[in-house]
């Protein structure tokens, strides 16, 4: 898989109604933007995919989020590497492109519980993936620098946390207590990353207030509206101020510790769920005219597609 695809996918995750299955885009097929958003190649390749051979679907996944420019996109590389899980889990010897499948989509998933579940499942699939896990010891150099890359962002300070973020060592402790980002673990590295590259304010400097010349107070900056470009809720600073802490060493209660998204109920690590929590009816297994297709119907003769004639539309994950 590519790292730099998926940072982008993960960007564009928060424009997406929902994990799974959005009626994405819309009929109008004559707009050349829209039509340019799957390419030719794409089209056809959807068309033929077939049960038989789930690497061909986890293949054309990866393929179209080498692009990750729109939601459809996204979307359609979702479905179809739900669908290699399921036709690999179930085929002899391909096990190992159903767990290559499952990490993929850990990859591109907005909630820390659900990458870490699909994690899992990868790990029941193939036993190499079983060691795929980041290590529980944390450098306390890079530790403390990821801390203050943090309270730099809060601070509106884009400079420093972008050199601070481009440090490897840095990068793997975020990502090591990712979950920790957010109270519910909905924030992932690559939204630093994002608001890192918007600061400081052009408005305000970073200062998040606008002072006036004359007698009145100062106010909000109305580009940046205090917020730094980092949306931080109450609950949010919390679960953020507990993990600087645990990596600067400070003892805390492990009770008082524990994240939103690690108290959630666990679900068992079976690769039969994917779909479900998907939401894909994989008895659809081919991708033609906008829309999944039963077998019957993509036995049909598949005519070869042409950019100016491609639908954008990605139909209900089914």
């Amino acid at each position: 898989m590519r790292a730099a695809s998926f940072l982008v996918v993960a960007l564009l995750l928060v424009v997406l109604p929902g994990h799974c299955g959005a009626q994405v885009g819309g009929a109008g097929v004559s707009d050349p933007a829209k039509a340019a958003v799957f390419d030719a190649t794409e089209i056809a390749a959807a068309a033929v995919l077939s049960p038989e051979h789930p690497e061909a679907y986890l293949e054309l996944a990866e393929q179209i989020l080498d692009r990750p420019d729109a939601p459809e996109r996204i979307e359609l590389a979702r479905q179809m590497l739900v669908r290699a899980v399921e036709y690999g889990r179930l085929r002899k010897s391909a096990e190992r492109t159903a767990a290559s499948a499952a990490l993929a989509l850990a990859s591109i998933s907005p909630q820390a519980s659900q990458r870490q579940w699909l994690r899992a499942v990868a790990a029941t699939l193939d036993a190499d993936y079983s060691a795929m896990r980041p290590s529980d010891r944390i450098d306390a150099a890079a530790g403390s620098r990821a801390g203050e890359a943090i309270t730099r962002l809060r601070a509106g300070e884009g400079i420093r946390p972008r050199e601070l973020l481009a440090d490897p060592a840095v990068r793997a402790v975020l990502k090591q207590n990712e979950a920790a980002l957010s109270a519910d673990g909905t924030t992932s590295v690559s939204d630093l990353d994002a608001a890192a590259k918007k600061q400081p304010c052009p408005s305000c400097g970073g200062r998040l207030l606008v002072m006036p010349q004359g007698p009145r107070s100062a106010t909000l900056c109305s580009a940046c509206k205090g917020q730094a470009f980092l949306a931080v809720s109450t609950r949010d600073f919390g679960s953020q101020v507990r993990m600087q802490l645990r990596l600067l060493g400070v003892p805390q209660d492990r009770w008082g510790d524990a994240t939103e998204a690690e108290m959630l109920p666990a679900r068992d690590p079976d690769a039969a769920e994917i779909a479900k929590v998907f939401g894909v009816d994989t008895t659809f297994v081919a991708w033609r005219d906008g829309k999944w297709q039963l077998p019957a119907e993509t036995r049909k003769s598949v005519p070869a597609a042409k950019p100016e004639e491609a639908s954008p539309t990605v139909a209900p994950a089914r």
